[in-house]
């Protein structure tokens, strides 16, 4: 709804962003990515785009046209079924290549939550290799209980982005538990009281009840 969205960004504090998903599998063309975005111009600040890694060359198509248009969205792309070709090494780099001039974040996704840290090391740890500018990113499905593990796993052999929702609030297994990655890497820049948070979380376990 665009008044809730709008009602959303005057509250955000500087450096915050109002992001989406978009499935890109339900895209046809870029005239109708064009449309979709244009409505919610000025009030989205980033879009990613789910896609299936096979679909790259169409997918660059339509957003390399998308942003002659479109000037105020950034895009990132969420690179689908990591699982299946994680140890294809040649797939792997001719992906990235396609990729050197996307300036969005590039995120891997174990869609069915299917990897071990010690597969995951290896996988960032080729990229890290084979790539040097691009924006890497990760996103875990906790299916095995291991999505924490697995995004520190990711963090610590290179990769600059890690998704993470509050509770592992998420589609079916849900993800990796921004509190519990909180806890464990301490970032300075959070202040936040363990009073506070633990009131946040309440509040958000009731939502995810209410899913």
């Amino acid at each position: 709804n665009k008044l809730i969205l709008k009602n959303l960004k005057s509250k955000l504090r500087n450096g915050q962003k109002i992001c989406c998903m978009v499935n890109f599998k339900e895209i046809n063309n870029h005239l109708e990515l064009i449309e979709l975005l244009s409505k919610f111009n000025n009030i989205i600040d980033k879009v990613r785009f789910a896609i299936d890694p096979k679909r790259i060359n169409h997918f660059l198509k339509i957003i390399n046209l998308t942003k002659k248009k479109v000037k105020n969205i950034e895009f990132d792309v969420n690179l689908m079924y990591l699982s299946k070709w994680y140890d294809h090494q040649l797939f792997v780099k001719s992906l990235l290549s396609k990729l050197q001039k996307f300036d969005g974040v590039i995120s891997f996704v174990d869609s069915y939550g299917s990897l071990k840290p010690s597969q995951v090391t290896n996988f960032f740890n080729n990229v890290s290799k084979i790539n040097s500018n691009l924006k890497i990113g990760c996103h875990f499905h906790n299916n095995c209980g291991l999505a924490l593990a697995n995004t520190l796993a990711a963090i610590e052999a290179g990769c600059q982005n890690a998704d993470c929702t509050i509770t592992g609030m998420g589609r079916g297994a849900g993800n990796a538990e921004t509190e519990l990655l909180l806890s464990i890497l301490k970032p300075e820049k959070i202040n936040l009281s363990s009073y506070e948070f633990d009131e946040t979380l309440e509040e958000f376990k009731k939502l995810k009840e209410e899913l």
